[in-house]
């Protein structure tokens, strides 16, 4: 279910358009192979107009984007959405996201390093008051996992 019109914050704070936005969900549709089925409704909360999609979860998996430079999968990760590798099937992306728990910390680092692309380890332990042996042990199963790549002395996400 994605709901428009609300906030980081979870208030709810409206769109401009209902008509528009419900409009902008069916024309995403097009760059979904399969299509997915999807229905939108819309809902007044305190004066604020909202749009309700609710997607129906489909049995033809993988779902992808599609566009003139091909077709990507994405997989979600915690709070993040990731390209699949082309190298890795989803099947094993699937089992790598079931098994990794993320803790708050781990999803702080992630969060760094996915705003700082080729963050030293140095300025990760800096930045969340960690010693750089603490911040290894959390990025251990990161890098393991695959979803933190090492790189030039730096951190980078898959």
């Amino acid at each position: 279910m994605i709901v428009a019109g609300v906030d980081d914050d979870g208030h709810a704070v409206g769109v401009d358009s209902v008509e528009e936005t419900g409009s902008a969900f069916h024309d995403a549709l097009a760059y979904l192979d399969p299509r997915p089925e999807i229905s939108t409704t819309y809902v007044s909360l305190n004066g604020a107009d909202l749009v309700v999609c609710r997607i129906t979860r489909g049995g033809k998996k993988p779902y992808q984007a599609v566009s003139e430079r091909g077709a990507i999968t994405y997989i979600r990760v915690g709070a993040t959405i990731r390209p699949v590798a082309k190298k890795l099937q989803l099947s094993d992306e699937d089992i790598l996201r079931k098994r990794i728990r993320l803790n708050p910390l781990q999803k702080a680092l992630m969060d760094a390093i996915g705003k700082n692309e080729g963050i030293t380890l140095s300025r990760l332990s800096a930045g969340h008051n960690l010693s750089k042996q603490r911040t290894l042990k959390l990025l251990v199963p990161l890098l393991r996992s695959g979803m933190v790549l090492e790189r030039d002395g730096g951190y980078m996400l898959r």
